[in-house]
């Protein structure tokens, strides 16, 4: 068992979450059988709607999701955005990902500053849980649930492709 591993169980860690239009839900299950990430669609040439198209991040390989919850704050952001399709989806995600190797992680929203807060591997995974976070202030009170990340918006930015296994 991995440390993250470990920390997961102990904060009682159960899932990643993605959101995405109602419309892409057909190639997620059915074509792809899984969700790929912007650069992985592009390169495949396979229809997609990217929620987020500009990418400030810098990281069009790996797939954003949050952690236990969506991230609401950007979630409201983008909703009204596409005036034709209004229906989206959140996909809850075995937390696996979480120990696997290129999983990034962003104790704020990744775009911040370009991407200067990602980081890999055990101590970045901790730093979504620190008492202080950068970005939006954001200070960890003692009612905080030990499984939900300090800021809303943080991030782990997972390998594509992540399979989706229906249970």
């Amino acid at each position: 068992m991995t440390s993250i591993q470990r920390e997961c169980q102990r904060r009682g860690i159960t899932r990643l979450c993605h959101f995405t239009q109602s419309r892409n839900l057909a190639h997620i299950l059915g074509d792809c059988k899984s969700i790929l990430s912007t650069q992985r669609l592009q390169e495949s040439d396979l229809p997609h709607n990217p929620t987020d198209a500009d990418r400030w991040d810098g990281h069009e390989y790996l797939i954003c999701c949050s952690l236990e919850f969506p991230n609401v704050y950007y979630f409201a952001k983008v909703r009204p955005k596409d005036r034709l399709f209004k229906d989206w989806v959140v996909l809850m995600i075995k937390p696996d990902f979480l120990w696997m190797p290129g999983t990034k992680f962003c104790p704020t929203n990744a775009a911040t500053q370009r991407g200067v807060h990602i980081g890999e591997g055990h101590e970045s995974f901790l730093s979504l849980f620190d008492t202080t976070v950068p970005g939006i202030s954001f200070n960890r009170c003692p009612r905080h649930l030990q499984c939900a990340p300090t800021n809303i918006q943080a991030e782990v930015l997972v390998p594509s492709p992540a399979c989706c296994k229906i249970d």
